[in-house]
């Protein structure tokens, strides 16, 4: 087997190794990607995902006003502006749970994410650091101006305790799918003080239907413990698409790991072709 086959075998390896050993790292790991939930609210079923789109990505600490300063940012710069521009595939478990569904089904989603460098953050009530928050919502931007500091540790502790739940539920994959939401992705539309309103602190994250856009923003506790949060509006047009894919109308889909990992398979085939004629010569 030639030097390039090789490289190639070890790199679909490594892939699928990754891929085997994926879940959802933690809100407290400071480090996280953004999930997306669904919910055919009509049969129960329920879907979770890591869309594999890092929150630093989406929010970059050097773009963020007054980000792990000393003075708060001003009233007038919310909501700031800090447009998002990404495109994922399904996941495989998304293909199939889509496949489920039933047309009139009532089918909604919603995209989230926390992230604080550790678990003091969350007890403290006062994320005023590196913290970050994502969260789509379909009504007026308006809505997050009640919200403080200590409301984003509250659903950060809550999410973050959910996201433990979830891997439980995941196993060694990065999404799932199931009969109801306690068994696969949480997001429960008809439990109203658990992820869909922030546990009770924030706006209600429900009612955004398959193939139909939603505003995504991202929050951040703003330097100060009583002071409004600030507010950043990414997309005004994110999708979820009726084939899955996730976008903010300005990309192009990604690979998603399971195309990847055929092109591997791809690999390891034509490395047993190259060996069968060597062995005829």
């Amino acid at each position: 087997m030639n030097t390039a086959v090789k490289l190639g075998v070890a790199a679909a390896l490594a892939l699928g190794y990754a891929t085997a050993n994926a879940s959802v790292a933690l809100p407290s790991s400071g480090s996280t990607d953004l999930i997306l939930f669904v919910q055919d609210v009509t049969t129960g079923e329920s879907y979770a995902g890591d869309t594999g789109i890092s929150i630093n990505t989406v929010l970059p600490s050097s773009s963020l006003l007054g980000y792990g300063g000393s003075t708060s940012v001003a009233a007038s710069n919310f909501p700031a502006t800090l447009p998002a521009n990404f495109s994922v595939g399904p996941t495989a478990n998304l293909t199939a749970f889509l496949g489920t569904t039933h047309t009139g089904d009532d089918v909604e989603w919603s995209v989230q994410a926390a992230q604080y460098p550790s678990a003091s953050n969350v007890t403290s009530n006062t994320p005023i650091g590196n913290t970050k928050y994502i969260t789509t919502y379909a009504g007026d931007p308006g809505d997050f101006s009640g919200l403080i500091p200590a409301n984003l540790a509250a659903w950060g502790n809550g999410f973050n305790n959910d996201m433990i739940k979830l891997n439980t539920n995941l196993g060694s994959a990065s999404s799932v799918y199931g009969a109801s939401a306690a068994s696969a992705g949480l997001w429960d539309v008809a439990n109203s003080s658990a992820i869909v309103t922030w546990y009770s602190n924030g706006v209600d994250t429900e009612g955004v239907q398959l193939g139909g856009s939603v505003s995504l923003y991202g929050l951040t506790g703003n330097n100060g413990t009583v002071v409004p949060v600030q507010l950043y509006d990414l997309s005004d047009n994110l999708t979820l698409k009726a084939d899955g894919t996730l976008t903010t109308g300005t990309a192009s889909p990604v690979p998603v790991p399971a195309a990847l990992w055929l092109f591997g398979s791809g690999v390891l085939g034509l490395a047993g072709v190259g060996r069968r004629k060597a062995v005829k010569a």
